[in-house]
């Protein structure tokens, strides 16, 4: 019989998170002794770091349900980026009209890869002033409808990656 582990030391919310464009992707290597898997890219300079605001304002959901064709997964990723910021604009831009793998760490320590190659997710944003209780700058989220679940991968330090 197998069991359901049960870690009582679970924290929410995600504490990096890094927009990978399809085009620097290389691979997961498999480490099929140790049952393992590191993401490995090409290129570096296309990555996009995006902070983590200081509060819960980061989620990650993925839904599994049955479809006609057979088992899908919804994704979204979201979060702010606060401020409208000059100099955070092209790289706006750029997460708007790409196609990118996310790969994020949440506070548990856990790291996950979220989309593929052959259906990478998509960014979409929502500038906003805010109000008095709400701060001003750029709600987005990444999306897509996957074939399998999100994986989680090996890399401990993903900044170096």
């Amino acid at each position: 019989m197998k069991t359901i582990q049960f870690d009582f030391d679970n924290v929410g919310g995600i504490t990096q998170v890094y927009a990978i464009p399809t085009t620097s992707f290389l691979r997961l290597r498999q480490d099929y002794i140790n049952e393992m898997q590191y993401l490995e890219v090409r290129q570096r300079e296309g990555i996009i770091n995006i902070p983590v605001y200081a509060d819960s304002s980061f989620t990650f959901n993925e839904t599994q349900s049955q479809e006609d064709g057979g088992e899908l997964w919804t994704v979204e990723i979201a979060g702010l980026i606060p401020k409208r910021y000059r100099l955070n604009e092209k790289s706006v831009r750029t997460l708007e009209r790409g196609e990118w793998l996310v790969l994020f760490q949440d506070n548990n320590g856990d790291v996950v890869l979220a989309g593929t190659i052959e259906v990478p997710l998509r960014f979409s944003s929502a500038r906003t002033t805010g109000t008095e209780t709400e701060v001003n700058g750029n709600r987005f989220t990444f999306t897509g409808k996957e074939a399998e679940p999100s994986i989680i991968v090996d890399n401990k330090d993903i900044a170096m990656l």
